[in-house]
C-alpha cells in the first residue's frame, strides 16, 4: 500500500532529525580523534625506533627485511641519490609511498607534490602528517645525516609497519571496550564479524572509541547506512576476507581478529579502487544510455 504524502513527509522529517542528531554526535566523536603529537607519543615512537635498531631486533627478521628490500629495490635504484649513493628525505618519502601502495595498498596523501619538488631545494611533504614526519625525522637523525641506503629504508618501512600494527591493536582494544567485551573470550564467526564491523565503522568515520560510552554504539550502528551508503558493499568485502582459507574456523580469538584486520587493510585500498572504478563505469554507461 502506498504511503500518503503527509505520512511520508512526517517519516522524512523524523529520519532527517534522527540523522542530524547522530551526525552532531559523530562530529563530536570525530573531533576527539585528532591524533596530536604528544610527548608521550613521541617517547613511544622513539622507543619503537630504538627497539627496531637495537640488538633485540623487535621482530626484524632477516627474511622480513629481505622481502621489504626486494620490493623497494627498483624504486630505490630509479631515484636521484646524493654523493654517498643514498636517498635524501623527499626521495625516501616517495620510495616509502610506492612500497606501501604496492605492499599494503596504503594511499598516502600529497603524492602529487612530489614530482614538482623532488629536484627543488625544499623536500616534498608526501605524508603530510606530524606523526609520520616525526617518525621519519627521528629515524633519519638516529641513522645520521647522510641519507638512507636500501637496507636503512627497509628498516624504516618495517618500523612504520610495527607502529601501524600497534595502532591497530589499540583501536581493537577500544572496539572491544565499546562493545562491552574483554577481548579475551572466544568468538563465533558471527561475533567476530560484528567486532570487525564495529572496528571498521570507527575507522571509516574516524571515531575515537576510547571517549565514546558503550551506550552510544547503537547510534553509530543504526545510522551507518545513512552516513555511509556503501556500507553493505563494505560488509560484503569484510565477509570475503573472513571466508578466506586462513580463516575457515568456527571459533576466533583476539589474535585471529587482529590477523583478519591486517588482511582487511592489506586489501582495502585495492578494493576501494575497484569500487570507484565500477562506479565510474556505471556512471559512463548511464550517461551514454539515459
Amino acid at each position: 500500500m502506498a504511503v500518503g504524502t503527509s505520512t511520508a513527509a512526517v517519516l522524512l522529517v523524523f529520519a532527517c532529525a534522527g540523522l542530524a542528531s547522530a551526525s552532531s554526535f559523530l562530529s563530536r566523536a570525530q573531533e576527539a580523534n585528532v591524533k596530536d603529537l604528544t610527548p608521550e607519543l613521541e617517547a613511544s615512537i622513539l622507543e619503537e625506533i630504538e627497539a627496531v635498531l637495537g640488538s633485540s631486533s623487535h621482530g626484524m627478521t632477516e627474511d622480513r627485511l629481505a622481502r621489504i628490500e626486494g620490493m623497494l629495490r627498483a624504486t630505490f635504484q630509479s631515484l636521484p641519490k646524493n654523493e654517498q649513493g643514498r636517498l635524501q628525505h623527499a626521495a625516501v618519502r616517495y620510495a616509502l609511498h610506492s612500497y606501501f601502495v604496492q605492499r599494503h595498498a596504503w594511499h598516502v596523501r600529497g603524492l602529487d607534490s612530489f614530482n614538482e619538488n623532488i629536484n627543488g631545494s625544499s623536500p616534498a611533504n608526501i605524508l603530510q602528517d606530524k606523526v609520520e614526519d616525526f617518525v621519519q625525522a627521528a629515524f633519519e637523525q638516529r641513522m645520521g645525516s647522510h641519507g638512507l641506503d636500501l637496507k636503512d629504508m627497509a628498516v624504516l618501512a618495517a618500523t612504520y609497519e610495527n607502529l601501524v600494527h600497534k595502532e591497530l591493536a589499540e583501536r581493537l582494544d577500544a572496539t572491544f571496550r565499546i562493545m562491552s567485551r574483554s577481548g579475551e573470550e572466544s568468538f563465533t564467526a558471527e561475533e567476530a564479524d560484528a567486532v570487525v564491523d564495529v572496528y571498521m565503522m570507527g575507522y571509516i568515520l574516524n571515531l575515537n572509541y576510547t571517549v565514546i560510552p558503550p551506550q552510544k554504539l547503537p547510534i553509530i550502528t543504526g545510522n551507518i547506512n545513512k552516513i555511509y551508503p556503501t556500507w553493505p558493499a563494505t560488509q560484503d568485502f569484510l565477509r570475503s576476507m573472513r571466508s578466506g582459507s586462513s580463516f575457515q574456523k568456527s571459533r576466533f580469538t583476539r589474535f585471529d581478529i587482529e590477523a583478519l584486520l591486517e588482511l582487511v587493510f592489506d586489501n582495502y585500498g585495492r578494493w576501494q579502487d575497484s569500487q570507484t572504478g565500477n562506479q565510474n563505469r556505471r556512471g559512463q554507461a548511464c550517461h551514454k544510455n539515459p
